[in-house]
């Protein structure tokens, strides 16, 4: 459930959006954001690449013996490479909440470097590509369950695009809120779970996020 992290988060995106509705990288400083939700923040660079060039990388990787690219992936079941940019997501920036919710420091790694679970690194992906393809917020909610012991985390977020000097969303800066009965070092984690949820991804113009952030600041 939304609440009133999500609720000053989207205000302050918001108000720093220029003529185009969307705030650019250099207008946004985490640390001017409201003390009291920075810990809930993240900060994403958001890189994509066309699968020919992946392909090369992973190419390159194979003939030198190193490393192990994503682009298998995106290869689709008769070898051919689908028509559309492979995203890679890096970690700039997290604050404790996503800290404690991992259990471990995850800052300057990629999705595909901390997220070893294919489920749970597609759904990522996918919530990010919404970003980019609507240029809008998107909210998503997601459980994880240790099903032996009967807990469940669930963890919601707010993604809010960011605009480099050329236009394109580049950066993706979010709030994430952890809802869980139990302690930080008992909960399940993106690391330590038996069973993933998506709970759904929305896309919110502006439009009805100025609307939806009254109700969300009473929570």
């Amino acid at each position: 459930m939304f609440n009133s992290v999500h609720g000053e988060f989207a205000s302050f995106w918001l108000a720093a959006g220029d003529s185009s509705g969307l705030p650019r990288k250099a207008d946004i400083d985490p640390s001017s954001f409201p003390p009291r939700i920075l810990p809930h923040l993240a900060l994403w660079d958001v890189v994509t690449h066309f699968p020919d060039a992946v392909a090369s990388a992973e190419k390159a990787d194979d003939d030198a013996g190193v490393g192990d690219s994503d682009a298998g992936e995106f290869v689709s079941p008769d070898g051919s490479l689908p028509d559309i940019p492979v995203i890679r997501v890096r970690l700039r920036l997290a604050g404790g909440v996503l800290r404690d919710f991992a259990q471990r420091i995850l800052a300057g790694l990629f999705l595909d470097e901390f997220l070893l679970d294919s489920d749970v690194r597609q759904h990522n992906i996918g919530v990010f590509r919404t970003v980019l393809d609507s240029r809008c917020a998107v909210g998503s909610s997601v459980s994880v369950s240790l099903d032996t012991i009967g807990i469940t985390t669930t963890l919601t977020r707010l993604f809010c695009p960011l605009i480099g000097k050329d236009g394109e969303v580049s950066m993706v800066l979010s709030a994430h809120t952890v809802n869980s009965t139990h302690a930080i070092s008992s909960m399940p984690s993106y690391f330590n779970f038996d069973r993933f949820e998506d709970h759904g991804n929305i896309v919110f113009s502006h439009e009805e996020l100025q609307r939806l952030i009254p109700t969300w600041m009473e929570r």
